[in-house]
């Protein structure tokens, strides 16, 4: 994620190093090129070197599944990632991103299909050697008739494999499940405060020169991003933190917010980002590499007895798992 041209300035940092400690190979490092087209041509050269290595592993492969997400970025280009899973005859096992493809047209299933079957190809995977695929639940993914799904097994048939297991990400249905959380009074109300601190210059500079002069933890809070499962619990706690500061700015800008005197809504706020806490634990524990398919079963299956437990805990005023709730209630039993 840096520019090429970085290549110079780290030249010139070699440079002074030489000058300092040893001068008599200052000519030898004068002779290395680090010119943005050098920089390039070394990290094609990477690239095709990597890409070469992943070829020699899928080719030993005896099985192999296929993982496929598409995201949007800051531009509204659709991003597919493929990434594969292959166990050789020795049972080694490698997990690596396959490739990542640019959509800048329309994204049906018939043009995730075309992206597919390309990658499937430059790769030389097989179809019998393919057991396994995992997508997000997009309509355009799982539709048996003109989406991905139907297309792929149709493509299956014709080269005569019958069997193949097709499922749902389970860190995306850990995501959805998420989001029937609820409590849109509080989240929308977060995000407009964060938008209106945040899209403004003026607001954002006095917020961070105000939370500096109280010598904050925190030098900043945090867009909200719904793409990124994980941003919602991190603003949340973040906004958490610094509700006395927020309060202060907008009450100071003339946008009051009654609902943080409200100690009903500030309660539901409290229980949001702790239970965000939680989720974003859960979902962080889902993820990396070389995670087996009974270790994820195992960890949500742990998790629901958690929510089993949490719910008895909450109807005794238990809020031991609950520390922003508790602090909440021993707040106002003190006010009390």
């Amino acid at each position: 994620m840096k520019p090429f041209t970085d290549g110079e300035f780290i030249k010139e940092c070699l440079n002074e190093f030489a000058d300092q400690c040893c001068p008599d190979k200052k000519q030898l490092i004068q002779q290395v090129s680090l010119s943005a087209t050098t920089v390039m041509r070394r990290v094609e050269s990477i690239s095709k070197n990597i890409h070469t290595q992943l070829l020699e592993k899928t080719s030993c492969f005896s099985f192999c599944s296929l993982a496929l997400d598409g995201s949007k970025d800051i531009c509204d280009v659709e991003q597919l990632a493929i990434w594969i899973r292959g166990v050789d005859e020795n049972f080694n096992i490698t997990e690596e991103l396959l490739s990542l493809r640019s959509m800048h047209g329309r994204t049906r299933g018939i043009d995730i299909f075309e992206e597919f079957l390309k990658i499937v190809s430059e790769n030389n995977i097989p179809a019998l050697k393919l057991s396994g695929i995992s997508t997000d639940g997009a309509p355009s993914m799982l539709s048996t008739g003109t989406g991905f799904k139907g297309q792929v097994l149709r493509w299956l048939t014709e080269n005569n494999v019958t069997e193949i297991s097709w499922c749902h990400c389970i860190i995306h249905q850990e995501a959805l499940c998420a989001k029937t959380l609820g409590l849109e009074n509080v989240m929308k109300l977060i995000v407009d405060v964060v938008n209106f601190i945040r899209s403004k210059g003026v607001n954002h500079r006095e917020f961070k020169e105000f939370l500096k002069d109280l010598d904050s933890d925190y030098g900043d809070v945090l867009y909200f991003i719904s793409v990124r499962w994980l941003s919602r619990g991190v603003v949340l706690e973040r906004v958490w933190e610094l509700r006395d500061e927020i309060s202060s700015l907008l009450a100071s800008k003339g946008k009051k917010v009654p609902e943080f005197e409200d100690t009903n809504w500030i309660s539901d706020f409290a229980f949001l980002v702790d239970m965000t806490t939680h989720l974003n634990i859960l979902n962080s524990t889902l993820q990396g590499k070389n995670k087996l398919i009974h270790e994820l079963y195992a960890t949500i299956r742990s998790f629901e007895m958690k929510l089993a437990l949490f719910k008895l805990q909450l109807k005794n005023n238990n809020f031991s798992h609950f520390p922003a709730l508790k602090s909440q209630d021993s707040r106002w039993k003190q006010i009390c």
